[in-house]
């Protein structure tokens, strides 16, 4: 079971930071930035991504590393 959970971790990670690129790109496209370079030279309280995009790219990479984490260790016992 342990390892359904950690495929199901790591997937739904994966789907997560799809989901936060999108909703990143789309903040860019809205900002009206010329080059990609301002986007990473704006302040982070500029407001250009929201916040809630940001916890949840967070909380993707982290459903990601336990997964990675689980799956790990569950195969270790197997090999």
């Amino acid at each position: 079971m342990n390892i359904a959970q950690g495929v199901i971790l790591v997937v739904g990670g994966v789907i997560g930071l799809v989901v936060t690129r999108h909703l990143t790109c789309n903040a860019y496209k809205k900002s009206g930035l010329d080059a990609p370079t301002e986007f990473l030279k704006a302040p982070q309280d500029a407001g250009i991504v929201p916040r809630y995009v940001s916890i949840l790219n967070l909380a993707s990479w982290l459903m990601v590393i336990v997964g990675m984490f689980r799956l790990g260790s569950r195969l270790t016992h197997i090999f």
